[in-house]
């Protein structure tokens, strides 16, 4: 069985569920793709940018998938001999995946920084009716970040302007609710 590949309209055990769910609320079980924890991403940047970062091999062994490892350009890194491994979000297999298990129609992202002005938060909702998918992920948020504008000290702003030189850290403070899930970006710079 290959998760993430296929829709799932129901919590299938295949991993940990995920256990970093919003403090106090209760969440229906389910389980992130396990490429968001090793993306390195800047806000602004199209997809085609977006890099996977490995430790160890065996990482990228547990990821990529099979029908990709004939693919020099997808393995050109890996066979190197340095500890980390890069290879482009693209080339490893998993872009047109799942994002999540069950399969989410509605994957609402909210971004707490304090160059966001008054409020400091922005939230995103990205969408797909068949399962939204690693690619929806981050050509969704570009999107709405290249074209939402937020009320900063400055006056307004396009969220990416008001985050320039953000860089992606990771979801966290999970809770999915149905088809739904909402969760936290973290940032960095």
């Amino acid at each position: 069985m290959q998760l993430f590949k296929k829709a799932s309209w129901a919590y299938i055990e295949g991993g940990h569920a995920e256990t970093d769910v919003e403090p106090g609320v209760k969440s229906d079980p389910f389980l992130m793709h396990p490429i968001f924890q090793h993306i390195s991403y800047r806000l602004c940047d199209d997809v085609s940018k977006v890099e996977v970062y490995f430790q160890k091999k065996g990482q990228v062994d547990e990821i990529v998938n099979a029908e990709h490892a004939d693919d020099d350009d997808a393995w050109t890194d890996v066979e190197s001999e340095s500890e980390t491994i890069v290879i482009p979000l693209a080339s490893s297999g998993t872009l047109n995946d799942l994002a999540t298990i069950p399969a989410v129609t509605h994957f609402r992202i909210t971004i707490e920084e304090w160059r966001l002005g008054d409020d400091e938060t922005y939230t995103l909702t990205v969408e797909n009716d068949k399962g939204v998918t690693v690619s929806d992920v981050f050509t969704q948020m570009r999107a709405a970040v290249t074209h939402d504008a937020v009320e900063t000290d400055e006056g307004p702003e396009l969220v990416v302007e008001a985050l320039v030189d953000c860089v992606y850290e990771g979801f966290g403070a999970y809770k999915r609710t149905g088809k739904t899930l909402s969760t936290y970006l973290s940032l960095g710079t």
